[in-house]
């Protein structure tokens, strides 16, 4: 039998948990980091206003610490629905910050691109890199 280790850095997204404790599991060499971000049941005030179960910048803290420790190591992170009640408000929310937590852990982004097009004429699918890389920096600024 296949043996498959998962880390679980903490029962719900935006709680927060100990950095150390987070390194030492990921020293363990997981296949996969595995978490929730929905899983109380706040009731119907909570899922009919939209609102999330922590403040917005509590899910930012946890996803860049989550992002940090898995990126270069390309381990997959799989999430369980989004902001508590997990409504479409929430995963509307949870997602864009998902994504902008992620790009905040990369080690270079758009802002490093000084627009010189050397990319463009070596991409092999057209691509208009500075073009993209300037829409990314007014996105991500």
């Amino acid at each position: 039998m296949n043996r498959i280790k998962i880390l679980t850095p903490v029962g719900m997204l935006g709680y927060g948990f100990p950095e150390e404790d987070y390194q030492r599991g990921l020293e363990r060499e997981p296949d996969a980091v595995i978490l929730d971000s929905g899983s109380t049941d706040p009731g119907p005030y909570m899922l009919g206003t939209g609102q999330t179960m922590v403040k917005p910048m509590a899910y930012v803290r946890d996803l860049k610490l989550i992002l940090s420790g898995i990126g270069e190591k390309k381990t997959p992170l799989l999430i369980g629905s989004a902001g508590g009640s997990g409504c479409r408000e929430n995963v509307d929310y949870i997602v864009p910050a998902t994504v902008r937590a992620h790009y905040a852990a990369l080690n270079a982004n758009a802002a490093d691109c000084i627009g010189c097009k050397g990319c463009e004429s070596r991409c092999p699918f057209h691509v208009p890199v500075v073009e993209r890389m300037e829409k990314a920096k007014e996105t991500f600024a």
